[in-house]
């Protein structure tokens, strides 16, 4: 499937890993990008992790994209203060376009199944296609699960909590949110809510299973309001924390290239500062 040898290999296409793969395309850098869906956004999109702090970033490629995302149609769901919301699918047609247009080489529809670091750094894919093995000098876990780190079988990071984002429609009356696994809700500007459940799970086996229990309960409670859940995502959102004690020269992560962890509403903010550690790795 892959016969070139990249100077890095990039997983996944979150906003950071489209930032990260676009700066080391510009500066002449061989890169892969490689992802898990058929398209780009990380958690933003397929966790619904759209709820983000707005910050100050100027000139730097992530304050372009997100002005582009901004400025599509729709493209905010929710703004007040230091607040907003933005649009999943915009999010993904701004990246896609990017990309398309930046040079990168694009490997979608796989997922890593195992690393090694002997002569040099080994990533096993799997695919539709079947397996794939690729190779590159440098590789950078742009995952917001840090997905690459827990392959390599080091204790690099803890989970610290579980979370069900969704979306609902429009209620037909005021919607009561004492639902008791809510965590955040914000009413969009159309009348719809971003809501982020509580999982109540650290069981990576069981996790997929309480996700639909909850879906199901937290359906069958909006259906009280006249509403439901209109945007399911793709999958749960884990939030980890990196462990800075422990370090691999060869696998690079923004956190650890950064110097500090992120929460969840912090991935445009991660994004912007890979930009000015850049040279780090």
């Amino acid at each position: 499937m892959i016969n070139k040898y990249y100077d890095y290999i990039v997983y996944s296409a979150s906003l950071a890993g489209v930032v990260f793969a676009l700066n080391k395309t510009r500066l002449g850098k061989s890169v892969l990008l490689i992802n898990r869906y058929g398209f780009p956004g990380g958690d933003l999109t397929n966790a619904l992790n759209c709820f983000q702090k707005k910050n100050q970033m100027t000139d730097s490629l992530t304050a372009d994209i997100i002005g582009k995302i901004v400025g599509f149609r729709n493209g905010i769901l929710y703004e007040k203060n230091t607040d907003i919301v933005l649009n999943p699918e915009a999010i993904k047609i701004v990246l896609q376009d990017y990309l398309e247009n930046g040079g990168v080489d694009l490997l979608f529809h796989v997922e890593p199944k195992f690393i090694s670091f002997i002569n040099g750094i080994n990533l096993q894919l799997v695919a539709k296609e079947g397996i794939a093995d690729i190779s590159s000098a440098k590789i950078f876990d742009a995952s917001d699960d840090f997905t690459l780190l827990r392959l390599s079988g080091k204790d690099y990071i803890k989970l610290k909590q579980r979370y069900l984002n969704v979306i609902t429609a429009k209620p037909a009356v005021q919607l009561n949110l004492d639902f008791k696994n809510i965590l955040k809700s914000v009413e969009l500007i159309d009348g719809r809510y971003w809501i982020s459940l509580d999982l109540n799970s650290t069981d990576d086996f069981c996790a997929d299973n309480k996700a639909q229990e909850l879906l199901n309960e937290f359906n069958s409670y909006l259906q009280n309001f006249g509403s439901r859940i209109q945007l399911v995502p793709a999958q749960s959102i884990s939030y980890y924390e990196y462990d800075f004690s422990l370090n691999n020269n060869l696998l690079s992560n923004p956190e650890r290239l950064i110097g500090r962890n992120f929460r969840l509403d912090e991935r445009l903010l991660k994004s912007y500062e890979i930009e000015i550690y850049l040279d780090g790795f």
